[in-house]
């Protein structure tokens, strides 16, 4: 075997150059993949962090863009089903005012709320019914829970309506069970009060108070309110008697101007 490898077999410098020589020829066809899995690697290492952090913040952003759209979505629902629900109640207001107007025994000019007095809002209001309609001064007005009030000026288009609260109301009632009859007028806040009741008088909580026809204005039997407060002054001789209206004064919106009843 030795005379077959010739130089090598007794030179060891040539044994060596022999495998460095390998060497440099397998790290030459080595060389391109371990570059490549060199950048491989790199780009794992450095690169990948980025590279999944930019796809989770294009997620999220994806993610906003949706809730943004859900939320104009949901706004859009609230205003549609705010504006139902209140053409539903409109429609429930209107059907209780038709059958109340087909089962008065008067005539009746139908309005609605235009405008209130910023300062003396439950002093007054506008309606958009006015001489034009039949409406004229002094004709009783209601809703559909009871008297309201009556017209004191009437135009050609619109009218403006005294209410119960306004503290120069007055007017002659009965209590319907007992046929009592008083003044009522204002009191405070929501509240009227019924004045010129005797002390003796058969008058108790819950009794309902109308209006007593001894009037030229309003016809007999108006419903007005309900007794909440029956007292007595030792030192006066009337009962101090505290009603409150049917009417919701704070809230009036559609009304009805009563233009002729029977006599």
């Amino acid at each position: 075997m030795l005379p077959v490898l010739g130089p090598f077999s007794k030179n060891k410098t040539n044994w060596y150059i022999l495998v460095c020589w390998s060497i440099s020829i397998t790290l030459l066809a080595l060389s391109e993949p371990k570059k490549d899995l060199v950048t491989g690697l790199i780009r794992q290492v450095l690169y990948s962090p980025f590279q999944q952090a930019g796809e989770k913040v294009r997620g999220l952003y994806q993610v906003h863009l949706e809730n943004q759209k859900l939320r104009q979505q949901i706004a859009g629902m609230t205003v549609e089903n705010g504006i139902l629900e209140e053409q539903r109640l409109e429609n429930h207001r209107l059907r209780q005012l038709l059958e109340l107007r087909s089962i008065l025994d008067f005539e009746v000019i139908p309005a609605e709320v235009v405008t209130r007095d910023p300062i003396f809002r439950l002093h007054s209001v506008h309606i958009n019914a006015g001489s034009q309609s039949g409406v004229l001064r002094d004709l009783p007005v209601i809703d559909r829970r009871g008297l309201v009030g009556k017209v004191t000026e009437a135009f050609d288009k619109t009218s403006t309506v005294q209410l119960l609260f306004d503290p120069g109301f007055k007017l002659s009632c009965l209590v319907q069970r007992s046929r009592v009859t008083g003044i009522v007028s204002w009191k405070t806040g929501q509240l009227l009060k019924l004045d010129y009741v005797p002390s003796n008088a058969d008058l108790q909580e819950g009794d309902e108070i109308v209006t007593s026809g001894l009037s030229s204005i309003y016809p007999a039997g108006l419903k007005i309110g309900r007794v909440i407060k029956v007292g007595q002054d030792r030192e006066s001789l009337f009962k101090t008697v505290e009603v409150s209206p049917y009417a919701d004064i704070y809230n009036l919106e559609e009304l009805f101007v009563i233009k002729t009843y029977p006599e």
